[in-house]
C-alpha cells in the first residue's frame, strides 16, 4: 500500500473536531432557567424552577404538527467541602412532554416526576407553561442533611434531541448550570 494514499493522523483528529463543534453550534442559545425556588416541606428538600426562551417558532410550529417536544432537567445536590472534592449527596433527572393530539385538538402534558397522567390542556400557551416548569419537585430528604453545613445545588435543562431529524437541529437548547449554595 502507497503510504500516499493514506491519509495522515491529524486528519481523524481535525474531522473529528469539526462534527464536535457543528454539533455543539447546533444549540440554541438564550435558554435559561428561572424562578428556581428552594424549600423544605413535609420533611423534604424541594426545588421548583422554570426554563425559558426554549420555544422558538420552529418549535412551537412542530408540536403543533403533532410532534412530542421533551425536555430533561437534571438536578444534582452536594455538600461542599473547601478543601477537598465535594460529595453528591442527591441526583435527579425528570423530563417534560408535549404532545398535540391531532384527532381531539388538545396538547398532553406528561410529567415524569408527577405521578399523575397526562394533564390535556386545549391552547399551546397552557402547554408550554407546564412543559417548561417543575414544581415541588422533592431532591431530598432533610434526613440527609447535616445541621450548620454548606451545600450547592445545581440544575440545567436541555433539550431530548429524539425528534432532531423532524424539526431540525436549531429547536435544541441546553442552559448553563443554574447553581445555589446554602448552608443548611
Amino acid at each position: 500500500m502507497n503510504a500516499m494514499h493514506k491519509p495522515p493522523h491529524y486528519y481523524y483528529w481535525l474531522v473529528f473536531g469539526l462534527i464536535f463543534l457543528a454539533t455543539d453550534s447546533a444549540v440554541v442559545s438564550g435558554a435559561e432557567l428561572t424562578d428556581f425556588v428552594m424549600n423544605n416541606t413535609r420533611g423534604d428538600l424541594r426545588l421548583s424552577l422554570k426554563v425559558r426562551s426554549v420555544f422558538t417558532e420552529e418549535v412551537e410550529e412542530a408540536v403543533i404538527d403533532g410532534i412530542s417536544f421533551t425536555i430533561v432537567f437534571s438536578i444534582a445536590l452536594y455538600q461542599v467541602h473547601n478543601l477537598w472534592f465535594d460529595k453528591q449527596i442527591a441526583q435527579k433527572t425528570v423530563s417534560n412532554t408535549v404532545k398535540y393530539d391531532l384527532l381531539k385538538k388538545d396538547y398532553r402534558v406528561k410529567r415524569s416526576w408527577d405521578s399523575g397522567s397526562s394533564m390535556v390542556v386545549w391552547t399551546i400557551d397552557n402547554a408550554k407553561k407546564l412543559v417548561t416548569e417543575v414544581n415541588d419537585l422533592t431532591v431530598t430528604t432533610l434526613t440527609g442533611l447535616k445541621k450548620s453545613q454548606k451545600y450547592q445545588i445545581r440544575a440545567k435543562a436541555v433539550c431530548d434531541d429524539r425528534n432532531k431529524l423532524f424539526i431540525g437541529p436549531s429547536w435544541c437548547f441546553k442552559t448553563d448550570w443554574y447553581t445555589v449554595d446554602f448552608v443548611y
